[in-house]
């Protein structure tokens, strides 16, 4: 029984998403089919390109967000002992099963994914193109978020706060076998991608924008709940799933228009 509230809010917060967002469509055309089609399946390789390639084209503005991050996120790791003892001397069961059956598994894939079907679904149902898009948008971008910081982690092999519970700067870097792989969060980078993907195509739905921020930033939280990750290890996850997802979004090349707002 002290499991049920944190599953019940876990498929609250999947069905109140899916249900705010199957609403009529504004008539606005598209320069393809809302669909699984040629066009949506090729766009992965465009996007993939596109990520790769990204830094060598990035203005003055994006190379200093950039920078930014690198040095907020190696400022946050010289605090990350503190914060990791935070968590494990806060923790409780209630966060413990907050975590396990409800922030994680979205993190994970398990409810976002579940969610991006019901918006498929729904979108199908209520002729909903908008539902349809953020759906086919959302499993593409935590695919390919999913895929990307595979490179990162087996570059730098950071331990984990398990692996390494009394130092936080331990690196096996790439010629060690593939053992150590917290940085980045992969549940924080998936979590952030898909709630930018919401956020970008109902961004005038102030109150929808602070729920998908909300529901990832504390799926990123449950990874130090469950002492995962290192606080610096989500806070890169959260800005690499951040900028995929915008750079995915806006480069659009599904050919996608943008809807108007209702």
């Amino acid at each position: 029984m002290n499991n049920f509230l944190p599953f019940a809010i876990a498929v609250l917060l999947l069905f109140s998403t899916f249900i705010t967002f199957a609403q009529p469509p504004d008539g606005d055309s598209t320069t393809v089919k809302v669909s699984f089609n040629k066009h949506y399946f090729k766009s992965y390789v465009t996007d993939t390109r596109d990520i790769i390639v990204a830094p060598f084209h990035w203005n003055t503005n994006q190379a200093i967000a950039a920078t930014s991050v690198v040095i907020a996120s190696a400022a946050i790791s010289f605090g990350d002992l503190k914060i990791k003892d935070f968590f494990q001397r806060s923790k409780t069961p209630f966060t413990n099963n907050l975590s396990t059956y409800g922030f994680e598994r979205w993190g994970s894939g398990f409810y976002s994914m579940s969610a991006m079907l019901l918006f498929y679904t729904g979108g199908t149902i209520f002729k909903d193109d908008r539902c349809k898009k953020v759906a086919l948008l959302g499993v593409k971008t935590y695919l390919l978020t999913g895929g990307a910081v595979f490179f990162p982690r087996f570059i730098i092999q950071r331990y984990r706060p398990q692996q390494s519970p009394d130092n936080q700067f331990n690196f096996a870097g790439p010629t060690t076998p593939f053992t150590y792989n917290s940085s980045p969060s992969g549940h924080t980078t998936s979590g952030f991608a898909i709630a930018t993907i919401i956020a970008s195509e109902y961004k005038e739905k102030p109150l929808l924008v602070i729920l998908s921020y909300t529901v990832a930033t504390l799926s990123g939280l449950s990874r130090l709940n469950d002492n995962k990750h290192w606080a610096s290890d989500v806070f890169i996850g959260a800005a690499t799933g951040y900028a995929m997802a915008k750079l995915i979004y806006n480069k659009n090349n599904w050919g996608v228009k943008q809807f108007k707002a209702l």
